[in-house]
């Protein structure tokens, strides 16, 4: 089973346990589903893309990053980690290709 397939599978159980009355639900799945509603909130891929993207902004904003090269290189790290939260399969390659002009590919490409 894949990650994907088993967050399906998972949303699936909540979907299920969230729409089900009380009196349908054995002990155990209404416990879960209190437990599911009692839990920290989980950000979508989409809001911890944006705090990646706005954590590079900061590191870049303070001239940690100032130079061409090292801004490139956040900006690399930051596309490979939301790529990797929406695709956990995603290559360097994958990424460069999906979120880079040539110009960073090729930069990357001869970096050492």
């Amino acid at each position: 089973m894949t990650p994907q397939q088993a967050h399906q599978v998972i949303a699936d159980m909540v979907t299920a346990l969230s729409d089900a009355p009380d009196e349908r639900l054995s002990d155990d799945q209404f416990t879960l589903r209190r437990a599911l509603a009692d839990a920290a909130p989980l950000y979508t891929a989409d809001q911890v893309t944006a705090a990646l993207e706005e954590g590079a902004a900061l590191v870049k904003r303070d001239d940690i990053g100032s130079s061409e090269r090292d801004a490139d290189l956040i900006g690399i790290v930051t596309a490979a980690q939301s790529a990797v939260l929406k695709q956990p399969e995603a290559t360097l390659d994958d990424v460069l290709t999906d979120s880079f002009p040539s110009d960073v590919r090729t930069w990357w490409m001869n970096w050492s």
